[in-house]
């Protein structure tokens, strides 16, 4: 097995890692950047930083590799590092971590957009797409699942589509539904809805084409995030998981992707 070892040079304590692995195991490639992905060769690399970084590495990985396998072994130097492991500031029994780690397949969101100069822009998402309006005014969306008309005209802040890995992020925090990992499900959540009232989410079966279109979209412009990815003055947008594409996570029993989304919807009950 060929491990590799990349690190956010944006945090210093994930730099300052690296020179500890590199001493400690010679038989790990040090990536200077991300573009190193694209002629690697490696079986497994760890990631060191936080999510954002873990979401940066995995997009370079569905660019460059797509189905060649690399599984990403995350170390959180970040803030919440719900896509890593836990950190050990020795990097004592790493390669045995590793080997003892469980692998986590997932697929991604495939986004085709249309925006108001009738481009179309194709990306994926790991984590959301979401639809936010661009100026003061609130946004106009019909929301389209399989081809049937589900929300003629959703009126708000606007609307996102989240996967299970991401359904603990934005999505959570726009009040939508954890969705435990296997459940084979997306949810679409209101952004700070007007109308309809009462109207802030829906669970969708993971084979369902979504679709949003844009209502008055020059009056009411809409910026469309792909996780970190932003597209501005979008008219239509189509979603759909894609399962000729595949992504891997690694986890150690303590620290394992299923287990905290799990335990993510009994936080409060705790305190």
């Amino acid at each position: 097995m060929k491990i590799a070892c990349v690190a956010s040079h944006k945090n210093s304590k994930s730099t300052e890692f690296i020179k500890i692995i590199s001493e400690q195991y010679k038989e790990i490639e040090i990536y200077d950047d991300l573009i190193s992905i694209k002629d690697s060769d490696c079986d497994v690399l760890i990631a060191v930083g936080g999510d954002g970084f873990v979401l940066r590495v995995l997009h370079k990985i569905l660019q460059f590799k797509k189905n060649n396998q690399i599984s990403v072994y995350g170390l959180n130097r970040g803030t919440l590092g719900f896509l890593l492991n836990n950190f050990s500031s020795q990097g004592e029994n790493l390669i045995e971590k590793i080997n003892q780690a469980s692998k986590v397949s997932l697929s991604p969101l495939k986004i085709s957009m249309e925006d108001s100069s009738y481009k179309i822009h194709t990306i994926y998402a790991i984590n959301e797409i979401s639809l936010i309006r661009q100026t003061y005014q609130a946004v106009h969306i019909k929301l389209i699942i399989n081809g049937e008309v589900k929300i003629e005209n959703l009126i708000g802040d606007g609307i996102l589509l989240s996967t299970e890995a991401g359904s603990t992020a934005y999505n959570l925090s726009a009040g939508g539904v954890i969705i435990p990992l296997g459940s084979n499900l997306l949810t679409a959540t209101a952004i700070n809805p007007f109308r309809p009232r009462g109207w802030h989410r829906a669970i969708i079966k993971d084979d369902s084409i979504v679709e949003f279109e844009i209502l008055e979209d020059k009056k009411r412009p809409v910026l469309a995030c792909a996780d970190f990815h932003q597209f501005y003055f979008i008219k239509r947008v189509r979603a759909e998981i894609d399962k000729t594409f595949q992504y891997s996570l690694l986890f150690n029993e303590d620290t394992h992707l299923s287990t905290k989304i799990m335990n993510e919807q009994f936080l409060h009950a705790e305190s």
